[in-house]
């Protein structure tokens, strides 16, 4: 039904159509609605606002995400924009997805502007993904961090560095330190769920 609609909102100029779709009470519609805008090729100037008001002010953090991961699937100028403001947002899990999109967006450019949030960035998981997120953006001299947060206690971080690291592109020296360092990690991981991560990364 969601799929019909946003197939509908593109053909048709009501203006109220998308301000329903951002105000519905339903948490679960919200969140399958900024999620179905990012599989659109082309998307509409109001469901585009529609989108930035979701990824901006929605009230449930996991309904943001998913607008800023559409918004990364859009990569647009405008689209880079409401991600460098996401980067700020209130939620830990929001700036994370945040850092890593608007990278993917805008590359190099990002760089200022993530290393400013990875500064002030209290949350060790979000900082994580920020550590990752200017590694993407083209700044390889985080990898290095990338790699020592393995030492981090929580299962959260971890899971975030072994989780970016299979979707970076490194250069013949980094993977051989980073196969270097999740080997070391494979032998002193105690969580069997990320052993069993690290062992499918080291046999790609």
């Amino acid at each position: 039904m969601i799929v019909e609609l946003l197939i509908m909102g593109q053909r048709v100029a009501d203006p109220n159509l998308w301000a329903r779709q951002i105000a519905n009470h339903n948490r679960d519609e919200r969140y399958e609605f900024a999620e179905q805008i990012g599989d659109l090729k082309h998307i509409s100037a109001p469901l585009f606002r529609a989108l930035m008001q979701l990824a901006l002010k929605d009230r449930d953090y996991l309904v943001r995400v998913n607008a800023v991961e559409s918004l990364g699937g859009i990569a647009t100028r405008r689209a880079a924009g409401i991600l460098r403001k996401c980067i700020l947002d209130k939620n830990a899990t929001v700036r994370g997805y945040a850092a890593i999109n608007f990278a993917e967006v805008l590359g190099a450019r990002a760089t200022r502007a993530l290393k400013y949030g990875a500064a002030r960035e209290t949350n060790a998981w979000a900082r994580s993904m920020f550590l990752i997120a200017i590694f993407k953006a083209g700044d390889s001299g985080t990898l290095d961090a990338i790699l020592k947060r393995f030492q981090s206690r929580s299962f959260h971080v971890r899971s975030a560095i072994i989780n970016g690291i299979s979707d970076l592109k490194l250069k013949k020296r980094e993977i051989v330190v980073t196969r270097k360092a999740l080997q070391e990690q494979l032998a002193r991981e105690s969580s069997s769920v990320l052993k069993d991560k690290i062992r499918r990364l080291l046999q790609e």
